[in-house]
């Protein structure tokens, strides 16, 4: 798990204080931190609790601590994910295609 150890080393914290807390055994621990083994996902949750971090930060597929939530409709959120997730090739002509809408007058 990328992120487990940088947690606990920036709170100060041993794998054997983590261990007594969320009741795990501190060689569970240990291996987590040296990849030997997966946590379940129960356990990344109670993790993610833990250190008050989304599972994504723990797991390091967000370099956002906490997730971003935004007030908006489904439709626009999953235009927003769609965004988020796009291939880096496509932004160039994708602004390009944006800039060119903002110019007509059914985009204003």
């Amino acid at each position: 798990m990328k992120r487990l150890k940088e947690l606990r080393k920036e709170k100060n914290i041993t794998q054997a204080y983590i261990a007594n807390k969320l009741h795990f055994s501190q060689k569970l621990i240990s291996d987590w931190e040296n990849k030997v083994s997966e946590p379940s996902i129960d356990t990344l949750i109670a993790l993610a609790n833990f250190f008050d971090v989304s599972v994504d930060y723990l797991v390091g597929n967000s370099e956002f601590r906490h997730e971003i939530k935004i007030d908006v409709s489904e439709e626009k959120q999953n235009c927003l994910n769609e965004i988020i997730n796009i291939d880096e090739k496509l932004i160039p002509p994708i602004k390009m295609y944006i800039d060119a809408l903002k110019k007509t007058t059914a985009f204003v």
